[in-house]
């Protein structure tokens, strides 16, 4: 098994390396984002706590969250994986783009 990661390594480049990791990194924030929502909706503020600023949301989030009923919702989470899969996504079209030109 060694011998095959090291065969890997040395086909590939350390771009596409690079953006394997962040594709990989940035779907564990997103998933990371996804159970940060599941686990807010799941928790049970006190009876006739409509108040956004009450003392336990701080912990769910931030600009991206609100109470209702007596469930948090927040979303911060999984915009940010969002953004951060968008964003290597980005950097990925970008090198092809480069390297078929330069290929030309």
């Amino acid at each position: 098994m060694r011998d095959d990661l090291e065969k890997l390594i040395r086909d590939t480049s350390l771009v596409t390396l690079a953006l394997a990791i962040g594709f990989g990194w940035s779907l564990y924030q997103l998933a990371h984002g996804i159970a940060g929502t599941l686990d807010a909706l799941t928790a049970h503020l006190p009876p006739n706590t409509s108040n956004p600023g009450y003392i336990g949301v701080g912990a769910y989030g931030g600009g991206v969250t609100w109470i209702s009923g007596r469930r948090i919702i927040t979303l911060d989470g999984i915009l940010q994986g969002l953004i951060e899969l968008a964003a290597v996504t980005l950097v990925a079209v970008l090198v092809q783009r480069r390297r078929a030109r330069t290929a030309a």
